[in-house]
């Protein structure tokens, strides 16, 4: 099974959830479309086992796809070329 949460945006909503366990909040790459964010958002969760969630400062626009993929999973990604 693949960890990875996907949304979509849409201008309004900044708190999207996960239910995996991450153990940092370096841990979770973020993603708006395929661009790997690294800032305008916060991990809340890191070490809960029931998972978190990731706050934008500002909603992702309407369509935009959000996912939420933990670093756990880099090899994974690199077999399917993400």
């Amino acid at each position: 099974m693949e960890n990875r949460i996907q949304y979509r945006g849409n201008g309004e909503v900044t708190e999207f959830f996960y239910n995996f366990v991450i153990f940092a909040a370096g841990d979770m790459e973020v993603y708006l479309d395929d661009a790997l964010q690294v800032s305008g958002y916060e991990v809340v969760g890191a070490g809960d086992k029931e998972g978190g969630k990731v706050v934008f400062e500002k909603a992702p626009a309407s369509g935009v796809l959000v996912t939420l993929w933990p670093v756990c999973n880099k090899s994974v990604r690199r077999l399917i070329g993400r």
